[in-house]
């Protein structure tokens, strides 16, 4: 792992993140970006999304810098909330799909239509 040439270990790469130093954050990142998008690419399929999940990945290790005791333990955090965030998209997809399949199906069905329009007046 290449720490940069302002942080001469992990350890104090940490405790500048953990002082809320924006270049280690801006290291952190240059050093698990890469990595991290690959990784989510591969799940999602969407570079675009890819991205997104990445960057909320990123926040979330800010809002909870002080809970990490190494950089190992960072990258696997890191890797385990863009994972999860992945798989929720996913599923979200999934339901979106699921629920217009639904929909198209109930249009395709005229009396069908006029049953649930029923049905949701009651």
């Amino acid at each position: 792992m290449n720490i940069g040439s302002k942080y001469e270990d992990e350890f104090i790469l940490l405790q500048a993140f953990k002082a809320n130093d924006l270049h280690a954050f801006r290291s952190l990142y240059d050093i698990y970006y890469h990595q991290l998008f690959n990784y989510a690419s591969r799940i999602l399929n969407d570079p675009e999304q890819a991205e997104d999940i990445i960057s909320e990945s990123f926040v979330i290790i800010w809002q909870k810098k002080d809970k990490f005791q190494s950089l190992k333990a960072l990258a696997a955090y890191l890797y385990v909330v863009t994972r999860n965030a992945c798989f929720e998209h996913l599923k979200k997809i999934k339901r979106l799909s699921h629920s217009q399949k639904e929909a198209e199906y109930i249009l395709a069905q005229p009396g069908l239509y006029e049953a649930v329009d029923a049905v949701k007046a009651d």
